[in-house]
């Protein structure tokens, strides 16, 4: 990828007095360099552990917690009435 530089004054005004043609040259050069730079940045946001070879502890808190997929049962919790270890 291209460094980030943005043209001069001095070098727009230089396109200008050569034309038309040279100033829709440097804006589709700087237009490029800046579309390039913005999906480098959107891509490097886009990663996290799924589809990369980051860990895990750099996800961040954006994901939410994974519920558990048992069901309740309908059943108390605990052993049977009157089981030796149901009175201790």
């Amino acid at each position: 990828m291209r460094e980030m530089q943005l043209p001069s004054e001095k070098e727009i005004r230089e396109a200008y007095q050569q034309g038309e043609e040279a100033v829709i040259s440097l804006f589709q050069s700087t237009i490029l360099i800046l579309a390039e730079r913005i999906q480098k940045l959107e891509d490097q946001l886009a990663k996290n552990s799924g589809n990369s070879g980051k860990p895990p502890s750099s996800d961040g808190y954006d994901q939410p917690a994974p519920r558990s997929l048992r069901k309740r049962s309908r059943r108390k919790s605990g052993g049977q009435a009157g089981d030796i270890a149901a009175r201790r």
